[in-house]
């Protein structure tokens, strides 16, 4: 089966070609630059430069590799959750370019997709594992029975700010570039994470359940009052304000990944999204040998089409391939990210 696979939900403009689990080329068009004056993604700036670049992303995908448009058997795109501008264009492109060609067409959550895609990385993994989202937007955890969204059961998520959304926020209070959390990531690796004794969230069990996260109160304490959190023997450089954050920002998602593994015996773990490239997650989570942590490579880490077109395969195999119907909608938020806790065994 050849499948295009198109991703616009937020600020990459990414398609892919997958024949069978294959991956026979993939492009993606950065709008990077555009956005780092805004110091973040402007939606508006977003939605244009899409229309700009969706039918050059295309046409390269195609000029670069053995196939042609006729020749797919589905395309497959991102129609939740994301910026709406965004998310139009995408889907606008993908049905039209699928029904001028009379071929079937899916639409896809982005976000379970970062997790799916370690399923054609690593063929051992199996039903059912820990799906961990960490990204800009969204910090869930969930365990994952199957590829269906009813299957996705979700734990606990972030009370306010996501663990992506904080480092780029403390990034940007410290002027670094847009997107921050890369060059957190490389301060940190030559600072002390012992420097500051950054907090750790209090969550009130009343409204907090025991997989829920924090990320405002860090933010916080990192930004506005950094001084008191000194150690007294300890230097106050910009390396060492990024490896204390780093480590406690990290520390504490670790903490709700293990004790979600223990409850559910589950040792399976998936981590998508952005944040799952960074390098002290990577290896705090691989520390703990009893896990059996399926990574991903940088460049899956990050909103891309081929996830969306391995997804969006599976799920049009197990629906019998049945195409979507052409007034399906996008929807910039999604209700499967509310609480659904199972009880653990």
């Amino acid at each position: 089966m050849i499948v295009l696979g198109i991703e616009s939900s937020c600020d990459e403009c990414a398609v892919a070609l997958l024949a069978g689990d294959e991956v026979v080329h993939q492009v993606i068009a950065s709008q990077i630059e555009a956005h780092q004056c805004y110091g973040g993604v402007a939606p508006e700036v977003a939605s244009r430069l899409h229309i700009e670049q969706i039918s050059t992303v295309v046409d390269q995908l195609f000029t670069q590799s053995p196939y042609h448009p006729e020749d797919i058997d589905l395309v497959a795109y991102t129609n939740r959750p994301g910026l709406m501008g965004s998310l139009l264009v995408g889907a606008t492109f993908a049905k039209h370019f699928a029904w001028a060609l009379g071929k079937p067409f899916i639409a896809v959550n982005h976000l379970l997709a970062h997790l799916f895609v370690a399923k054609q990385e690593h063929p051992t993994l199996t039903f059912p594992f820990l799906g961990v989202i960490a990204s800009g937007g969204h910090t869930v955890i969930a365990v994952v029975e199957g590829y269906q969204e009813d299957q996705v059961k979700v734990l606990g998520t972030t009370l306010d700010d996501a663990i992506g959304e904080c480092f780029d926020k403390v990034g940007k209070a410290y002027g670094l570039p847009y997107p921050a959390g890369v060059h957190v990531d490389k301060l940190a690796q030559t600072g002390d994470a012992q420097a500051y004794a950054f907090p750790y969230p209090k969550l009130n069990p009343r409204y907090a359940g025991a997989y829920d996260c924090s990320y405002s109160g860090l933010k916080n304490a990192v930004i506005n009052q950094k001084e008191q959190f000194l150690r007294a023997d300890a230097e106050d450089s910009l390396e060492n304000i990024m490896a204390s954050f780093q480590y406690v920002a990290v520390r504490q998602l670790v903490k709700i990944i293990l004790k979600a593994s223990n409850d559910f015996s589950l040792h399976q773990v998936v981590i998508g999204g952005g944040v799952a490239a960074n390098s002290a997650l990577r290896a705090m989570i691989q520390s703990y040998t009893h896990l059996k942590f399926f990574s991903l490579p940088s460049k899956l880490c990050g909103d891309n089409g081929q996830m969306i077109a391995y997804y969006g395969k599976e799920l049009f195999l197990e629906r019998g391939k049945t195409s979507d119907a052409l007034d399906t909608g996008v929807i910039p938020r999604v209700d499967l990210f509310k609480y659904q806790r199972p009880i653990p065994s």
